[in-house]
């Protein structure tokens, strides 16, 4: 029993120190360029927004960051989803159009549950400049949460 117990205690212990860092993914942006985490910003925070175009808290968190985009400017906002709709683009033109630092991306081999965890729409994973992770949402945040939790 005691033995039992302390496989799965270390298990558990590796499981979370692995999740911690930003996880080797694989995605598309809506251009089809690969978006991984060797091709974003070294040295930069970055916020992972799991969403979909058609989720209304999703859509709402969006509209609360775009307004508030200049809060961001020093991070990399990677918003994913797994709908290949046309929509996707439409959602990057109306909400981040100009924004440099945001990119907008596909996962077509839906793996975004095996690299960060089981998450359904409106998920939010907050990594610092190291890309470590200190924080983890499900709900919409205000600008000032999101921005101070990559630090």
């Amino acid at each position: 029993m005691k033995t039992t117990f302390l496989i799965l205690l270390v298990m558990f212990t590796v499981q979370a120190s692995i999740a911690q860092k930003l996880p080797d993914f694989s995605f598309e942006d809506v251009n089809g360029n690969v978006i991984n985490n060797q091709s974003l910003t070294a040295n930069k925070p970055v916020i992972v927004f799991y969403f979909d175009p058609f989720c209304e808290s999703c859509l709402e968190q969006a509209a609360l960051i775009s307004k508030e985009i200049t809060a961001f400017k020093a991070i990399t906002l990677l918003w994913v989803t797994t709908n290949t709709d046309p929509e996707n683009n439409a959602f990057k033109q109306k909400y981040f159009n100009n924004a440099k630092n945001v990119i907008v991306a596909v996962d077509t081999q839906y793996q975004f549950d095996t690299w960060f965890g089981y998450s359904e729409f409106n998920a939010i994973y907050c990594y610092t400049s190291k890309h470590e992770k200190t924080k983890s949402f499900t709900s919409t945040q205000s600008a000032v949460i999101l921005v101070e939790a990559t630090k």
